[in-house]
């Protein structure tokens, strides 16, 4: 593999064994114990102890990325039996399947359309995919995996709240979000959400992973041998509106090449944009 170590526990799919550390890992564990992120951790506990306090059916949205990872943890050390809730878009990377499969109670919900069919019927692909003119845009994208997979998911099993690891540095839409409806709300649809990981840096997610030796999501080991950022790391699907403006379908050729030489034979004006 191009620029990856040949070691078990840097390729696809691979399990890291007990006290494996994550490159970096000292670092984050000297992090970990500053004031400063002593004090943000206890801050998102009493948040997270107040949401529970609520008359509410909670679950926690689990895409199996770190963000995700330290939520649940963070909520099941107050309430164990929380559910978590994956919604599997079909293009997932095999590592985020690896880890949804070992984690207790966590409940697959799957998706009316895939990512790869709904590309399939517009014989477009990625950035086209999502201009004025054609089948598929943008909010359709949000509405077929997100929104309305949720909502189902929320009737199916009885969901009123929604626990969910939106970080507000990661996107302005999630910095306006925070703004205008802080880190807990209740929705139109009469759903809680919260977001209690709002405040939270890429080195304080990290920081709680390491201190408290968290199996995650082996693709960002992949990423790390890759050189991507740790700011730049995304283990949400593989395609999609962002793939190729983020140079994902790059981190896509060069770390998972098998995975990628099956999706390029498919779609073929994808491998125009790498």
């Amino acid at each position: 593999m191009d620029g990856v170590a040949d070691t078990a526990a840097t390729q696809p799919g691979a399990r890291r064994g007990r006290g494996w550390r994550r490159p970096g890992a000292e670092v984050d564990l000297l992090y970990a114990r500053l004031s400063t992120h002593q004090q943000l951790l206890e801050r998102t506990r009493r948040q997270i102890e107040q949401a529970l306090s609520r008359e509410c059916v909670w679950c926690v949205l689990f895409s199996g990325g770190k963000d995700s990872t330290v939520l649940l943890h963070l909520v099941r050390e107050q309430r164990p039996d929380v559910p978590a809730l994956f919604i599997d878009s079909g293009a997932e990377f095999p590592e985020t399947y690896d880890l949804i499969g070992r984690t207790p109670n966590v409940i697959t919900q799957h998706v009316g359309m895939t990512l790869l069919d709904m590309y399939r019927t517009t014989g477009l692909f990625g950035a086209e995919a999502v201009q004025p003119g054609t089948h598929w845009r943008a909010n359709d994208i949000k509405q077929t995996m997100i929104t309305t997979p949720i909502a189902f998911a929320n009737q199916l099993h009885g969901f009123t709240g929604n626990l969910n690891g939106l970080r507000a540095e990661e996107a302005a839409g999630r910095r306006k979000l925070a703004k205008a409806h802080g880190w807990l709300w209740q929705a139109k649809d009469g759903v809680w959400r919260c977001s209690p990981l709002l405040d939270w840096s890429v080195r304080d997610v990290w920081a709680h992973i390491a201190a408290n030796d968290l199996d995650y999501n082996a693709a960002y080991d992949v990423m790390d041998q890759l050189g991507v950022p740790r700011e730049q790391q995304r283990v949400a699907p593989y395609c999609g509106g962002t793939a190729i403006g983020r140079g994902r379908w790059a981190v896509l050729k060069r770390g998972w090449p098998e995975l990628w030489n099956r999706f390029a034979a498919e779609f073929v004006k994808a491998t125009q944009y790498v």
